[in-house]
């Protein structure tokens, strides 16, 4: 399942302005603010609830109880965990962050919104400051070294109850994968791939985040050139029976820092 830019709703809380839109049990989330940062607006109300997600532009500080602030550049994927003490998050300036929250319950409706707080904005009522391509293109500029044709490097870390994938893929790869039967949550930062089922074909473009259900039928991921993508596994779906793509990282014992980098500088 594929979510393009066109397909996301708007919605507006307190000066922060957030596209989203479901893939099945979870919602894709596109945060944004613009060069005044965060000073005043809904982001940094104290919060409890987990989030996952990738800083696409500028830069996020997560500060939480006693503990010393965690910076999060561009490029960098995050966990913050559920509970006290309370968390909060800032930003100096312009912000986009792309993230993944599951759905509970499972459908988004106007109610849910505007018990939420937030206001359903139209496109045309956009904040003119942004532009409107900020939050839906993750093609992040990289100097990160080439994959070598043929080539798939990936890197994973435990977060919470999903494991957070950064994987690169060198030109023509993939096609000799596995089927992989985990479902997975993601979105392409750079590039073109190809989720090739056992029974039909999505090409999937930088900006647009996808959903995999878990199989059969399985899936394995291709790309004629160059492309980075990031997505989310639930720990319980790897633990059970089933096919797994071979370029697939283990998972680690222990959960790490707060934070992965998207690919290898």
């Amino acid at each position: 399942m594929r979510i393009t830019p066109a397909d996301l709703r708007i919605v507006r809380r307190g000066g922060l302005l957030v596209r989203f839109a479901a893939l099945g049990p979870v919602a894709y989330v596109v945060a944004e603010l613009d060069e005044a940062g965060s000073a005043g607006t809904a982001l940094e109300a104290a919060c409890v609830n987990p989030h996952w997600g990738l800083v696409v532009v500028g830069e996020l500080m997560v500060e939480r109880g006693d503990e010393p602030a965690t910076h999060i550049a561009a490029g960098e994927a995050f966990h913050v965990r559920a509970g006290a003490p309370e968390h909060r998050f800032t930003a100096p300036g312009r912000l986009a962050v792309v993230g993944f929250a599951p759905l509970e319950p499972r459908t988004i409706d106007d109610a849910d919104i505007e018990q939420a707080g937030f206001e359903l904005v139209q496109e045309a009522e956009v904040i003119p400051s942004l532009t409107p391509s900020l939050g839906v293109s993750v093609a992040l500029p990289s100097d990160v070294l080439p994959v070598r044709r043929g080539q798939i490097e990936a890197s994973a870390s435990l977060m919470g109850p999903w494991v957070c994938c950064a994987a690169r893929f060198g030109g023509v790869s993939g096609y000799t994968s596995a089927w992989c039967d985990l479902p997975h949550w993601g979105t392409v930062v750079h590039g073109t791939i190809a989720i090739e089922w056992e029974d039909s074909v999505e090409i999937i473009s930088a900006g647009d985040a996808f959903y995999c259900p878990a199989g059969p039928p399985g899936h394995r991921i291709e790309v004629t050139d160059a492309a980075t993508i990031l997505d989310f596994t639930p720990v319980e779906a790897m633990t059970h029976a089933g096919r797994v793509a071979e370029w697939r990282p283990r998972i680690a014992i222990a959960e790490p820092e707060i934070t992965i980098a998207v690919g290898d500088r």
